[in-house]
């Protein structure tokens, strides 16, 4: 009998808080959620920029209504950049998720132009998908060119370090980081992962017992592609 590794499918979005561009209607984004997850649906959907109220954005439960991801975790950041209220991440997905861990990574504290650093951060849990369990996280890092550094200037290696600190307290081969890294450097995490999307600043990073069966990127009304990836599992 010929042997079938389990598929995972996993997607990553930063929706810009819900705020399409200038132009567009007001449900634009969640409209395009309902749209390509019903053409590429995944098990899993990291978000980043989600809108909130508080500690709660009806954004995300609406998000994972439309996208059949009944499950939802949240991690509030910063004050909202687009709109009033609150910006942060969420995992959203199919099965339920365990032993989540929100974390707040170190604020460079930088300025240019009317402009400062927003706090950023991972929101990292397991999920039992019934043929196998995984790690997931959904990751949002500073936007170091938008201040006129590099991602990979000297005096920001210890949010890297940081980042891979909590990410590598789990078991790393069926680790799944999914988000906006705000570089292409996909080596500055320090951790054995590959990447999804060698180009642009999304991309899905997973490691080494997780073999990619295919992938996409899909331009919508956020500033952002949709990205999905599909995974064989060893």
């Amino acid at each position: 009998m010929t042997h079938v590794d389990p598929l995972i499918c996993l997607g990553t979005w930063n929706v810009r808080e819900g705020v399409a561009p200038e132009g567009s209607p007001g449900d634009a984004i969640l409209d395009d959620i309902e749209r390509l997850l019903a053409r590429h649906p995944v098990d899993i959907l990291a978000l980043q920029e989600v809108p909130f109220e508080d500690d709660h954005s009806a954004f995300a439960r609406e998000a994972g209504r439309r996208a059949g991801l009944p499950y939802c975790l949240l991690h509030r950041l910063s004050p909202g950049m687009h709109r009033r209220g609150g910006s942060g991440l969420a995992l959203l997905g199919r099965v339920p998720f365990t032993n989540a861990e929100r974390h707040v990574l170190p604020n460079p504290g930088l300025t240019h132009g009317g402009m400062r650093t927003f706090d950023k951060g991972l929101l990292i849990a397991d999920a039992d998908l019934g043929f196998a369990r995984v790690v997931v996280a959904s990751a949002h890092m500073v936007p170091f060119r938008r201040f006129a550094r590099e991602a990979s200037d000297p005096e920001f290696t210890h949010i890297w370090e940081r980042a891979a600190k909590e990410i590598g307290r789990r078991p790393i081969g069926r680790a799944f980081v999914a988000g906006d890294l705000n570089t292409t450097r996909r080596d500055l995490l320090g951790l054995p992962l590959s990447a999804t999307h060698a180009t642009g600043v999304d991309t899905i990073l997973y490691g080494g017992q997780a073999r990619m069966r295919s992938t996409g990127q899909f331009r919508n009304a956020s500033d952002h592609p949709f990205c999905v990836a599909e995974f064989a599992l060893a």
